[in-house]
């Protein structure tokens, strides 16, 4: 069950309206929705999620405008300055290329109440609340089983597995057995002793 605000909202709807803010290029209007929900709402999930939006929304406009303005102080005339405007036009779209899709990720998680966990912004979402984000356990391999090791006691083999035999060792101050020696006869004028096989 989705949690309500105190306007009746759905609190995923504040942070999926953000994220289309962030989509749209929108930085003020994402902040006023930040304001209302600090203020108004009070609720830290939502708060976070859309802080995140925030954030991303402030990273992309501050990156694409400093591209943007060095982009315009190329002169044009020159082969050198035309291929520099393009790069950089290049690099705006690529920077706003992943504010969408990371924005889209985030609509999507946000719809089934997870995290939004946008990179980076995700921390620092979590440090303004004066939290350290949560940390996902490593998950086993896909054909693997984990199995819990028992101390002491006996391992049974799994399925499939042939059971485990460690390997021999001789007790401590017991004779140690040597192979059985031949003699043989002197090969290239050298006695050498060779085991039987």
């Amino acid at each position: 069950m989705q949690k309500k605000g105190k306007f009746g909202l759905l609190l995923s709807f504040y942070a999926i309206l953000a994220f289309v803010f962030v989509i749209l290029e929108m930085p003020v209007l994402c902040a006023g929705l930040l304001v209302l929900v600090l203020l108004a709402e009070k609720d830290e999930w939502a708060s976070r999620q859309v802080l995140q939006a925030f954030f991303l929304s402030l990273a992309t406009s501050f990156l694409t405008g400093i591209f943007g303005q060095i982009s315009n102080m190329m002169p044009e005339l020159s082969f050198i300055g035309s291929f520099l405007h393009v790069a950089f036009a290049f690099v705006e779209g690529l920077i706003y290329l992943a504010a969408i899709v990371f924005s889209i990720l985030g609509i999507l998680r946000v719809m089934r109440e997870q995290e939004a966990d946008i990179p980076i912004f995700a921390d620092f979402a979590y440090r303004a609340y004066g939290k350290t984000r949560p940390r996902r356990a490593p998950s086993p391999m896909p054909n693997q089983q984990y199995q819990q090791p028992t101390y002491g006691g006996p391992q049974q083999p799994q399925q499939g597995q042939p059971p485990y035999a460690p390997p021999y060792q001789q007790p401590y101050g017991a004779p140690q057995q040597q192979p059985p020696f031949t003699s043989q006869p002197p090969q290239n004028g050298t006695d050498q002793q060779r085991p039987l096989s």
